[in-house]
């Protein structure tokens, strides 16, 4: 009896092994699996800008003219999750001035920056920002992107370094700089001003970027 009894646990407990479900696997994401797509990004240039301010001092006061500039044209390649190269033109002859509000004093101030005293757009229409290379950021910041590249003005490079958020969301690339300072005299801007007011060295720019997969 015992024998029997026995025989039927272990037929039992091995029918019972048998209908067990088999354990789930479980799909880890990955950050691979995550990562943006890779291409190449046209720049939307109805949506791109630069911001630009320049300094004065006058009298013993630190005064500034700022703008914007337009974008000609521009392509971003982003692949293995990050910003791998691009090539930004700029349409320095499209500078706007937005902090005088004098309508015939805008105008003059526009044209003497236009003029060969500065950016020579008559000779020098277009600026060009190549990337050659960027890095992830690690860290809490506002910004997850070092970029480095060749900065082409009025027929001048300077390598630079600037820092940036990059993101992509639904196909599109979005990009901010910081505001980041460049001495005019590397890129053979010389002109002083005339006594009491003289034009600084410095001027920064700040590059927003959107664009889009193609």
């Amino acid at each position: 009896m015992k024998k029997t009894l026995l025989s039927f646990v272990i037929i039992l407990l091995s029918i019972i092994s048998c209908k067990k479900p088999a354990k789930e696997t479980t799909h880890l994401m990955t950050a691979d699996s995550l990562s943006s797509p890779s291409g190449e990004y046209k720049l939307d240039i109805s949506q791109s800008i630069v911001n630009w301010t320049g300094y004065k001092i006058e009298k013993s006061l630190n005064l500034n003219h700022f703008g914007t500039l337009s974008f000609r044209e521009g392509t971003l390649n982003f692949k293995y999750s990050r910003l791998d190269s691009g090539i930004l033109i700029v349409e320095v002859s499209s500078l706007k001035d937005e902090d005088e509000e004098n309508p015939g004093l805008n105008q003059k101030l526009t044209e003497h920056l236009k003029s060969k005293d500065f950016l020579d757009v008559n000779t020098y229409p277009t600026a060009v920002f190549t990337i050659t290379s960027s890095r992830n950021i690690e860290g809490i910041s506002d910004f997850n992107t070092e970029l480095k590249g060749v900065l082409n003005l009025k027929n001048r490079t300077k390598n630079i370094s600037v820092r940036a958020n990059v993101r992509i969301e639904k196909n599109t690339l979005h990009l901010h700089t910081e505001k980041f300072s460049l001495n005019r005299q590397d890129f053979g801007i010389t002109y002083e001003g005339i006594s009491p007011i003289l034009i600084t060295d410095d001027f920064d720019l700040q590059i927003s970027i959107l664009a889009h997969l193609k």
